[in-house]
């Protein structure tokens, strides 16, 4: 890999903001042969080389990226890949057990998201709007020709298990209220408890 690039919002925890750039030896070699208007890579590695940005960096993200690193670090990168893949398989055994239909096989899903497709007269756009009028809960929808017709959990960063559990109290309830009725009130936040302990216990 010559060049890596990723951003402050992929895996870190952190708000967008930020942009990580990394650069192999043969392609430093290249700056001087790249036109530029902007961004100097040059420049930008000089001054990262004297623990100085070219541009004005946006400090509150910096100071954000050094506290979520040293959590990483503390953690331990094992640690964090079992914290979220016990979160997921908890969080689709609540979404089975509510009679829900998972968009994505779990032998391919990852242990960042899950993806929800929801009842066909559920409209999508209006239960995001009011998880999050009236529970301040933020949930990404589907795209494109799924718009409308997915609800997508996250669970990766820095979450607490109650927050899940009240995401899943939440989805439970207004579904309902839609009107699409559940077997079982509550279910699948007393499904996430159980999954998410036995996990815990057997790992």
């Amino acid at each position: 890999i010559d060049v890596f690039l990723t951003g402050s919002q992929k895996g870190l925890g952190l708000p967008p903001g930020l942009s990580f750039i990394s650069f192999s030896d043969k392609a430093k070699r290249s700056f001087s042969q790249r036109p530029r208007f902007y961004f100097d890579a040059a420049k930008e590695l000089e001054g990262q080389m004297n623990g100085q940005s070219a541009y004005t960096p946006a400090t509150h993200l910096v100071l954000m990226l050094n506290e979520t690193l040293e959590r990483i670090k503390t953690e331990g990168m094992k640690e964090i890949h079992t914290r979220h893949k016990r979160a997921a398989n908890a969080v689709r055994s609540a979404i089975k057990e509510m009679r829900l239909e998972l968009f994505v096989d779990e032998e391919y899903a990852s242990s960042a998201l899950t993806s929800i497709l929801l009842p066909a007269k559920i409209d999508g756009t209006q239960l995001l709007r009011i998880l999050n009028k009236k529970y301040g809960m933020v949930f990404a929808g589907g795209q494109a020709d799924f718009k409308g017709k997915l609800l997508r959990f996250a669970h990766m960063g820095w979450f607490d298990i109650g927050d899940i559990a009240s995401g899943l109290l939440a989805i439970e309830s207004e579904i309902n209220n839609l009107g699409h009725l559940l077997e079982n009130q509550i279910c699948g936040a007393k499904i996430f408890w159980s999954e998410y302990w036995k996990f815990f216990k057997e790992n």
